[in-house]
């Protein structure tokens, strides 16, 4: 058996890439002047579709591209036939149906995308998506009535818990609160967690009264001590919910007299006895029994930086303490933190940058918190330019330092923060982020020159190059496009063999998107000979000639397209058969005639077919030992070599074959 494993590499991707692309050509804008244009170029199209799909029949996405078409030629009988042949192939392909009734509403035809949903809900009740899209068509349509016949239906399946509150969403939404709560009745049948109730609860607090509210939580109580459904820690939430509500109406008593009847029936309830001690605390403790509670968290958190200046989790669990009850103190405590946090010079990066969180934070309140602007940018002066190492990366302070500038509406202020970012710690990151800001801006000119800087900075980076191309191609200046891409490819650019490929491809189809025919073989020549004309570059190229219109004539391939890419193929097998890379060969061969399956018809396969080599097997004695040596044997190179014979017979032929091998050394018992 053959080896199944496969080697993952660039030509493996690029053929990937390839095969994706080959279904159905980009589109090429064409003129249509009158009615039979408009036909023949219709008849065209179908045709190539229809090629298309006796291919790839069970590619769903060419159907869809196929129906798109004709709904774009206003065509709907046949985009309605074309989606139904689809759902004849894969009736369960859940996007198919979502794109034949997104078709059927777009045109308005609401009884078509009904009687679909119909369908569809009916074949795939298990679906929600197409559930969801029905009760979603129907209540834009203000059919209340249908929308809620559709959620019965529904809920009989016992769905998920988001159908269910999708559901009492939609009654409360046409302030229908009984019939919300009779879905909850059906709803907690079905769905018996705690989760379930309290969302009920909710609703009551919501849109009931006291009566209501105590009802559902006592019921989902007595189901909880019915049958025991839920986890030790989901009975202490759902009581603690209970009592907390109960608290809220000043009724603290009945609150506490909840805890002790649920401490009764669940005496080994860890998490219920947690939970009542946290309700005494907030509804019955002393407050300066709490407030001295804290006061202790703070000394031992003090302590504990005290004998370790670097443990960074105390540190944050200090402030947010000082923050939340201390904020008198905050201030100090933040200034007394950043200096004896701060590691020592032969600290490693990662303390160096829990640190740097620090002080952010403390910047970040100072801004927030205090609003002293002077101080705020002071702080950051002092940072960068005296606190952290120059050695270590610290674009998130030149970043967040240029964010607070903008917020104070510092345009001006920003922009020389990362100019003296890129002047003193230049990285990508900062790169990418004023030009990000100048983009927004829309001023362009700045961006070019960032660009600029940054190609200086890392010229090795292929995405800059490509970014920097994109951005004048977004902006149509098509020669400084292709300025940029020409310079990354000049020599002493050091891009990777890999990252030229990307420019070249980027390149090419910049090229094609313009229509220039013409650059785009000479593009592929420079390709061939930067990747020593590798087979996957002929291949590319061969398929593309019959993409482009040849002197803008039609929308898709014609005869002199195919003829041109015929010929590439044929210079491809040349120039392989040449330099003896039968490998190549074959591949170039093997990419031909699955060409000629999507565009030639049975006499070019055939041509193609012949042409394939065969793997021939010999023995040959070498160093005393007798070894199997497999080659390939191309036809034609068999016919240069024996020249036009005369037909003979099969038994004459082998018998040639078999005596020209022992004159060789080649056969089966050596030489």
């Amino acid at each position: 058996m053959e080896d199944a494993r496969i080697d993952i590499t660039s030509d493996f991707i690029l053929r990937g890439r390839l095969d994706q692309n080959r279904g159905v050509r980009p589109k090429v804008g064409v003129e249509i002047q009158d009615i039979e244009e408009l036909e023949e170029q219709q008849r065209r199209k179908r045709a190539e579709f229809e090629g298309v799909l006796k291919v790839k029949r069970h590619d769903i996405r060419q159907w869809m591209r196929y129906a798109k078409y004709e709904l774009e030629q206003k065509d709907f009988r046949r985009a309605r036939s074309i989606y139904e042949r689809a759902l004849q192939i894969d009736k369960a392909n859940v996007p198919l149906w979502i794109r034949y009734i997104d078709s059927e509403l777009k045109a308005k035809n609401v009884n078509h995308a009904r009687n679909l949903l119909e369908r569809a809900t009916t074949l795939l009740p298990r679906v929600d998506k197409l559930w969801f899209k029905y009760v979603y068509v129907e209540e834009s349509l203000g059919n209340e009535e249908i929308v809620r016949t559709l959620f019965s239906r529904w809920c009989t399946l016992e769905p998920t818990e988001n159908t269910w509150n999708a559901f009492i969403d939609f009654e409360i939404r046409h302030q229908k609160l009984e019939n919300a709560r009779l879905v909850f009745s059906r709803y907690v049948l079905v769905h018996p967690q705690i989760d379930t109730w309290l969302k009920w609860a909710d609703i009551e607090v919501k849109y009931g009264d006291v009566n209501t509210v105590r009802q559902v939580y006592s019921l989902g109580l007595d189901t909880v001590a019915s049958y025991d459904l839920s986890k030790e820690g989901d009975v202490a939430r759902l009581i603690n919910q209970f009592a907390l509500w109960e608290a809220s109406q000043r009724e603290v008593d009945r609150a506490n007299a909840l805890f002790e009847v649920a401490l009764t029936k669940w005496p080994s309830n860890h998490s219920l006895e947690a939970k009542k001690l946290q309700f005494k605390k907030m509804f019955g403790v002393d407050k300066d029994v709490e407030r001295a509670l804290i006061f202790k968290r703070r000394r031992e958190y003090e302590q504990r930086v005290f004998e370790n200046a670097s443990d960074f989790d105390t540190w944050w669990i200090l402030l947010d303490l000082v923050e939340n009850h201390f904020e008198k103190d905050a201030l100090s405590v933040y200034s007394h933190c950043v200096k004896r946090a701060r590691p020592s010079s032969s600290a490693n990066e990662l303390d160096w940058r829990r640190y740097m969180q620090l002080w952010l934070r403390y910047v970040i309140y100072m801004e927030l918190q205090i609003g002293d602007v002077v101080k705020v940018r002071e702080l950051y002066g002092n940072l960068l330019s005296s606190v952290m190492p120059k050695a270590l990366d610290c674009s998130e302070i030149w970043i967040t330092f240029s964010q607070f500038e903008l917020r104070q509406l510092n345009i001006d202020g920003a922009r020389r923060i990362f100019g003296k970012a890129i002047g003193l710690a230049p990285t990508k990151r900062i790169f990418h982020e004023y030009i990000d800001l100048e983009i927004k801006l829309k001023e362009f000119d700045r961006v070019r020159l960032i660009y600029e800087k940054l190609i200086s900075f890392d010229p090795s980076d292929v995405s800059s190059w490509l970014s920097f191309a994109e951005l004048e191609e977004n902006l149509g200046d098509q020669e400084r496009c292709r300025a940029i891409y020409d310079l990354s490819l000049e020599k002493d650019i050091p891009l990777t063999q890999e990252s030229q490929q990307q420019v070249f491809e980027a390149y090419i189809e910049f090229e094609a998107g313009l229509q220039g025919l013409d650059k785009v073989r000479k593009l592929y020549q420079r390709y061939l000979s930067a990747t020593h004309f590798d087979a996957q570059v002929w291949i590319s190229w061969a398929f593309s000639e019959t993409t482009f219109k040849v002197n803008n004539q039609e929308d898709s391939f014609d005869v002199e397209a195919l003829e041109s890419s015929r010929d590439i193929f044929e210079r491809a097998i040349e120039y392989f058969k040449d330099n003896g890379d039968p490998d190549s060969r074959k591949a170039v061969l093997e990419a031909m005639l699955e060409y000629e399956e999507t565009y030639g018809d049975t006499l070019t396969q055939q041509k193609v077919i012949e042409r394939m080599p065969e793997i021939v097997k010999a023995n040959r004695v070498i160093d005393n030992v007798e070894r199997e040596i497999s080659t390939m044997e191309f036809p034609e190179d068999f016919k240069e070599r024996t020249g036009p014979t005369k037909p003979i017979s099969k038994l004459l032929s082998l018998a040639h074959e078999w005596k020209k091998k022992k004159a060789t050394g080649l056969g089966k018992n050596g030489p």
